[in-house]
């Protein structure tokens, strides 16, 4: 059989999900939950008399479309660049946007509505064990899989072993 000189390599497979996901799945998510938490007119009805609910809703607005760039960003350079450092650097905005951006919601929920530190965990508490799940598994898979390694080389090592015999 001819395949077995064949190298798993390219965006396929698991790695071409995780790009899928990162540049659309999970951007086109976060639209409809900024929408739907931030102006349907059911939340504006309720919310829209608290004193720091318009400080809010832009500071809100702002955290989604960060963490939106983060994502398109982190896939465009999958996509883009082969070079480990685009592994490292998936792995970094994957956990920064998802657990990182989660902490600034909080934080903003106890800051411009008065919540309670209480409330803002018990709110966050499952996005939170879904946010860690997501980041585990694709870092793992990201630092385990052989088509990740051979996508992404690490042309380091090749510089160093070149530089002895210069």
């Amino acid at each position: 059989m001819a395949s077995g000189d064949r190298r798993l390599t390219g965006l396929r497979g698991w790695l071409l999900l995780l790009v899928l996901t990162l540049g659309l799945f999970s951007p086109l998510r976060l639209i409809y939950h900024a929408f739907a938490s931030l102006y349907a007119r059911d939340v504006v009805a309720r919310m829209g008399q608290e004193p720091g609910w318009p400080a809010y809703r832009v500071a809100e607005t702002i955290t989604f479309c960060a963490h939106i760039a983060i994502l398109l960003f982190v896939a465009w350079r999958l996509v883009k660049v082969r070079h480990w450092s685009s592994v490292r650097l998936c792995v970094a905005g994957i956990w920064a946007a998802t657990l990182g951006l989660l902490l600034v919601e909080c934080a903003l929920g106890v800051i411009l509505l008065g919540a309670t530190a209480d409330q803002m965990i018990d709110i966050a508490f499952g996005p939170a064990i879904q946010g860690a799940i997501f980041c585990s598994l694709w870092t793992g898979y990201l630092l385990r899989s052989r088509r990740v390694a051979n996508t992404y080389p690490d042309r380091s090592d090749d510089d160093r072993l070149a530089a002895v015999f210069d």
